[in-house]
Formats: C-alpha cells, structure tokens, sequence
C-alpha cells in the first residue's frame, strides 16, 4: 500500500510549511479544523523572530533549546531542554490581538500551539511540571 494524493491532505512532510520563515506551519484552514494549529520556528544563535498573535492565543513551548519573549513590555525567560526526549519544559500562554518577540542566545527550536479564541487573558508563564512517576500512576489509574 503506497502514498496517495488524499494522504498529502493529511500528512504535512518536513518542508512543506506556507508561512514564510516556519518549519512547520499548520493552521486550522489548512488542516481542516476549526481552532488549533501549530507552527514550529527554528533561530539561529542570536537570532530574533517578531509574531503577531492575530485571532490565535499561542503557546510558546521550547522544543530544543531556550529563549525571552517579550510581550506586553515584560520580558520572559523560557529556560526550555535540550530537546523533546530529555525533558519536560517551561512554557509561556500569550493572548490574542498581541505582538511577541522570540530571541534565542544559543538557537533553539520553538513551537507556537494556536488555538482561535475571543476573549484576551493575560500573559502567564508556567515553569516545568515534575512529578515524574506519580503523574504516570494517576493515568493509569484513569484509564488513559
């Protein structure tokens, strides 16, 4: 069973994305959904990337390596990981209708979940989840 033409309606192949300066670039018209995407930035070392949120809140969640946003003239420190395996992450909420600055000192990779929304919350930071074995219990115990 071989690769069709309906399978690339699908499946997004590593350099396929649309917007310009993405590596990933998935947004709920292009998939066929109604509100969540995801785009994926890679920077150089030293490198910027100015974002505007539009329609979409967007979470930034480091995928290999660290970065500041700033938002709403506040500057975050995302400390990130190395990359998805080693890790579990920080990450930053950053509402819709806003204008974000990515800037990575050593380069990274970084995603943007987007979801459509109405309402504007306000920015918030959540550090790394670690609770390791307990949180693999309580799955478990839940069926999931």
């Amino acid at each position: 069973m071989g690769v069709t033409d309906d399978d690339d309606r699908l499946l997004l192949r590593a350099g396929r994305a649309t917007g310009p300066g993405y590596a990933v670039d998935v947004t709920p018209e292009r998939a066929g959904w109604r509100y969540s995407g995801l785009r994926v930035v890679e920077l150089e070392p030293g490198a910027t990337r100015e974002i505007r949120t539009g329609a979409d809140e967007v979470l930034v969640v480091p995928l290999a390596g660290g970065c500041t946003v700033e938002v709403d003239g506040a500057t975050h420190w995302l400390t990130g990981r190395p990359d998805v395996f080693t890790a579990v992450t920080d990450h930053l909420y950053v509402p819709i209708g806003t204008t974000f600055t990515l800037r990575s000192a050593g380069g990274g990779r970084f995603a943007l979940a987007t979801a459509r929304a109405e309402r504007r919350l306000p920015v918030t930071y959540r550090g790394p989840t670690r609770c390791g074995s307990r949180c693999v219990a309580r799955v478990r115990r839940r069926g999931r």
